[in-house]
């Protein structure tokens, strides 16, 4: 009987960090990636926060994700797509998180 193989990967740079387990070479078991977003301004919504960190690639699928229940700020399920961000939140999307971080 052939032993499953399992690959745990790690790549991380200055503002990054993934993770990746992979059972023998072909199959993602499971990944993450954790980054910060650095923003000049008093606040960032919400939706421009996730369209700006790539989590999510249009406005309207910003809109339905957190909409739908699918976004997390501080480990709660947030609702309000406007929602100002001003440093110090965690927003998690897929497995994704990003802390918001200011000057």
């Amino acid at each position: 009987m052939k032993k499953d193989i399992y690959i745990m990967g790690i790549e991380s740079s200055c503002d990054e960090t993934s993770i990746a387990i992979v059972k023998n070479g072909r199959e993602v078991l499971s990944n993450v990636i954790n980054s910060q977003i650095k923003i000049h301004t008093e606040y960032i919504k919400l939706d421009d926060l996730l369209k700006f960190s790539g989590l999510v690639v249009t406005g309207g699928q910003a809109k339905a994700v957190i909409l739908e229940g699918m976004v997390k700020v501080d480990g709660e399920v947030c609702l309000m797509r406007g929602k100002k961000l001003r440093g110090g939140e965690i927003v998690e999307f897929e497995g994704n998180q990003v802390k918001v971080v200011t000057e």
